[in-house]
């Protein structure tokens, strides 16, 4: 996946109040996703 569209996708999900939000968010689904392992198959 092409970091700049990682980056746009990244900040549209939701931050996770008690996580760092450079590195977990949430997505439409409630589903925690990890920076580093987001864009993985």
């Amino acid at each position: 996946m092409d970091e700049d569209i990682k980056l746009l996708v990244w900040k549209k999900v939701r931050s996770v109040d008690e996580l760092d939000d450079s590195m977990f968010r949430k997505d439409a689904c409630g589903a925690l996703i990890m920076w580093g392992k987001f864009g993985e198959k």
